[in-house]
């Protein structure tokens, strides 16, 4: 093994700008779009833009994330929490998180990643460009470069991390590699976006560790305000720094 694999071997999802050959460093804020009007990255945006929904439904994305790149401070590190209210739900959370994702990069002004968009919609994951998913924990175990497992879409800005958290039943035993994991994301991205999913509990542990903060969004088309409430209450008592959230539709700041 080369001196650079066994480095690459030795760090999981180590940056891909210190890997990964090729590979451009993060845009900063305020950095203009390389985006050119008329070619195929910009047919791309439009076709994502489409994918926010209903024009009420997206403004409240639209809204929300500049709601987000207002508030959240300079340097810090976002995790998106998305958790179902109910079982009601309107849309799948990771649709949720997805769109979310498209409204934050459409602003142009940071990076931002979204992970295992496990998402129920076939015309939004061809959209974005979310391929094949295996697991986490695997991943983990395998050693792999951060910089294997994430697809830098056509979509300046947008990123997604395609593997899946289904096989993660447990914090203990991968939690050093997610804490790794975690770090290299808070380097590169200002956004990180995931959905809570059957990982729940580890989820939020490595949120209230290793995040400067979580936004939940809950049931955007949901009027079960109780219910809600319920949900932001158990992820401050897991620990979770909740700071605002989309909660039946409305932004909610805390």
């Amino acid at each position: 093994m080369s001196s650079s694999l066994a480095a690459q071997a030795a760090e999981p999802f180590a940056d891909p700008t210190q890997t990964a050959a090729g590979v451009d460093p993060p845009r900063r804020r305020g950095e203009p779009s390389p985006i050119v009007p008329g070619g195929v990255e910009s047919e791309f945006v439009r076709k994502a833009a489409r994918s926010l929904g209903e024009p009420g439904l997206a403004q409240k994305y639209v809204q929300f994330a500049a709601y987000i790149t207002k508030n959240f401070p300079d340097g810090a590190s976002l995790g998106l929490i998305g958790i179902a209210a109910n079982s009601q739900s309107h849309l799948a959370l990771s649709d949720v998180v997805a769109r979310l994702g498209i409204a934050l990069a459409s602003r142009g002004d940071a990076e931002t990643l979204i992970i295992d968009a496990n998402l129920t919609s076939a015309s939004l994951t061809e959209r974005i460009g979310i391929g094949p998913r295996g697991g986490l924990t695997e991943a983990l175990n395998l050693g792999k470069t951060y910089h294997e497992h994430v697809t830098k879409l056509a979509f300046d800005g947008l990123s997604v991390m395609t593997i899946g958290r289904g096989v993660l039943t447990s914090f203990e035993g991968v939690e050093s590699g997610l804490a790794s994991l975690m770090e290299t994301m808070r380097r590169r991205y200002r956004y990180v976006l995931f959905d809570l999913g059957a990982a729940a509990d580890t989820m939020t542990r490595l949120a209230s560790h290793v995040l400067d903060g979580v936004y939940v969004g809950i049931d955007m088309q949901s009027t079960d305000k109780l219910a809600a409430a319920v949900s932001v209450e158990e992820l401050k008592t897991a620990g979770a720094k909740v700071l605002g959230g989309i909660i039946c539709g409305q932004p909610d700041a805390r």
